[in-house]
């Protein structure tokens, strides 16, 4: 959900795979074809989209919008998603391009620009052969946003001024022309992520205003709610093995919300606080989060700006979801027992498989005094739990 789930190296480089890149538009727009896993690309992508998001249903029919194509004379087209940081803007357009072009990765071109970006930075970089073999000063357009069906161009209105008005003329025309030199865009739909407000955009001068009215469709990436629950499944579709811990951090990045923030509580910083709880615990050896882990959030925002808040809140959450803490550690012993069953025990000492069998006995008994609700994400995991602690038994 959030912008960091972008993977650590983005490609940028299509030096060897400009031939690749280039795929006509009739070949990637929506259809009810098959693809190889028996699924139209629409359904791949609500699935895909469904695992780890919530509130993405615009988001997926405006970058299906922009995709779509009416003939293959149309001219580039700018999808803008803009809104404050940490909603999910780019890792949800990388994971729409990555999945519309069967996840080769090396047709993906994401890119960063601000005020310092130069030309030779727009369009590729320059061509060292070109200098050294024709005296002339030329562009590595294959290497540029220019050969890709799908770019996606992070904070593409912090441009130059100058280079604003180039990059609208280019658009406009789908290619990129200097001289002697002509190079056909092959791109379907640009995709434009900024956390900047499109009319504090316009303002700026006639040339930002010009490159935002050049943007065919245009949304702004938010959610409409921030309650407990909102932030629980979110949770648990990002950390999805520690599901159960979903429940605590999100009453208690509610409770800071209502007690001291002004604004919501962004989906990135939930995350965040949750991953700093998973490794104070992984810190001490362990795969399992305890009580004293939660203090750990006073490095995290938004509680480390109230801690006192904080070492106020954990006890009250912890009387009315203790539970799901109990049911976390239960079910990290209970799995690291069935891996060592799954893994074969014909070749454990007797006396060790009889201690794995009291243990996973004991686990059982907990998880079923364990108090969760009746119903819900955190039953269906107690139940999916014993089932699994009932087959390894039978291993044994």
């Amino acid at each position: 959900m959030s912008d960091d789930a972008l993977p650590n190296k983005p490609i940028t480089d299509a030096t060897s795979t400009r031939k690749a890149s280039h795929i006509p538009k009739s070949k990637i727009e929506p259809s009810n074809n098959e693809s190889s896993n028996n699924l139209p690309l629409e359904e791949r992508l609500k699935r895909r989209f469904e695992k780890k998001y919530i509130y993405y249903e615009d988001v997926l029919d405006v970058l299906l919008n922009g995709l779509a194509t009416i003939d293959d004379n149309e001219l580039i087209k700018m999808v803008l998603l803009w809104g404050r940081g940490g909603y999910g803007k780019s890792s949800m357009a990388w994971d729409f391009v990555d999945e519309v072009l069967s996840g080769d990765q090396s047709k993906i071109f994401l890119q960063s620009f601000g005020i310092s970006t130069t030309e030779d930075k727009l369009y590729g970089g320059i061509s060292l052969k070109s200098m050294r073999e024709e005296d002339a000063i030329r562009f590595r357009l294959q290497n540029s946003w220019l050969a890709y069906s799908l770019p996606i161009m992070e904070e593409l209105f912090d441009l130059p001024g100058a280079l604003r008005d180039d990059l609208k003329d280019t658009i406009s025309r789908g290619s990129f022309m200097r001289g002697d030199e002509i190079f056909k865009a092959v791109v379907n739909c640009m995709i434009i992520c900024t956390n900047r407000n499109p009319a504090d955009i316009e303002r700026e001068s006639a040339s930002a205003e010009a490159l935002i009215q050049r943007c065919d469709l245009e949304l702004k990436v938010e959610w409409p709610r921030h309650e407990v629950a909102d932030y629980k499944l979110m949770l648990e579709k990002q950390r999805p093995d520690y599901a159960s811990l979903a429940p605590i951090i999100a009453n208690l990045v509610q409770s800071c919300q209502n007690k001291g923030e002004k604004k919501p509580v962004t989906p990135r910083v939930a995350v965040k606080a949750l991953d700093t709880v998973i490794r104070q615990a992984r810190k001490q050896k362990r795969q399992y989060v305890i009580d004293n882990d939660l203090l750990s959030l006073k490095f995290a925002k938004p509680f480390c700006r109230n801690v006192t808040l904080l070492k106020e809140t954990i006890p009250d959450v912890l009387k009315a979801f203790g539970g799901f803490l109990t049911f976390n550690r239960i079910q990290s012993q209970a799995e690291a027992i069935i891996k060592l069953i799954e893994g074969g025990v014909s070749e454990l000492r007797p006396e060790k498989v009889h201690e794995m069998a009291a243990d996973l006995n004991k686990l059982q008994e907990d998880r079923k005094n364990t108090s969760l609700p009746s119903e819900g994400e955190a039953y269906k995991m107690s139940l999916d739990l014993a089932k699994r602690i009932t087959e390894a038994l039978k291993k044994i």
